[in-house]
């Protein structure tokens, strides 16, 4: 586990999809929509980012084991049940071995995209499949902070998620949810401020301009981002 933990690199900034954590069934109530729209915000401070893995891990462990109690069908129980396994096994994570929990959570977060995916394309939902598609992105680049770490990564990860807040904030707002389009909002311009200063240390790394041995998209969606000229052959 140690050996684990420290090929493991800590992301410059804490997410995870806080949906996932709590019961579907009471995101309507109005605690726990505040409670959505605060954790994000919450999470800035870093000497929480320890307490809320470990809470939040817990509560998405009691939930998933919720779903499997309840669930009647072969296909809903193996589906509880792979969820369950995965929460408990990232609440262990966090508890003996933090951050390798986040990582945990984060192949979770995946893990749940990728069956979105699926269930949208299998409805027709194609509109839905591709938001889906763009958290699994999100959560990918996330999880690739945790494997090799890089500025460039965290540049596209921080532009991923600006996207993403700005988009949930509008969605939001055209359903009347005033609070939640607030948050995404809000959030979306300070995960645009974290965006901004990861971009000045790239600059200053003098990285820009160079191939990148993490992949050469993600060093193009870097360089875009900071300065979108047309692309010459060197």
């Amino acid at each position: 586990m140690a050996l684990a933990t420290n090929q493991i690199t800590q992301p410059p900034f804490y997410h995870r999809e806080y949906s996932n954590d709590i019961d579907a069934e009471k995101k309507e109530d109005l605690t726990k929509r505040i409670t959505l729209v605060a954790l994000p915000f919450l999470s800035l401070y870093k000497p929480l980012s320890f307490p809320l893995s470990l809470t939040l891990g817990g509560l998405r462990s009691v939930t998933s084991f919720s779903q499997l109690l309840s669930e009647r069908s072969i296909t809903g129980i193996s589906y509880a049940f792979f969820q369950t396994i995965l929460s408990v096994i990232s609440l262990a994570g966090t508890i003996f071995a933090h951050p390798l929990g986040m990582l945990i959570t984060t192949v979770h977060d995946c893990a749940l995209d990728c069956i979105n995916i699926g269930q949208h394309l299998y409805m027709g939902e194609l509109l839905s499949a591709l938001g889906s598609y763009t958290y699994l992105v999100n959560n990918g680049l996330y999880l690739a902070l945790f494997l090799q770490g890089g500025l460039q990564i965290a540049v596209a990860s921080l532009a991923c998620q600006v996207f993403i807040g700005l988009s949930q904030s509008l969605s939001e707002y055209k359903k009347g949810n005033s609070l939640e389009a607030g948050g995404h909002f809000l959030m979306g311009m300070i995960r645009g401020n974290q965006l901004c200063g990861q971009m000045q240390l790239l600059q200053m790394s003098g990285q820009f301009g160079k191939p990148s041995t993490t992949g050469n998209f993600l060093h193009t969606i870097a360089y875009y981002l900071q300065k979108p000229v047309q692309m010459t052959s060197e």
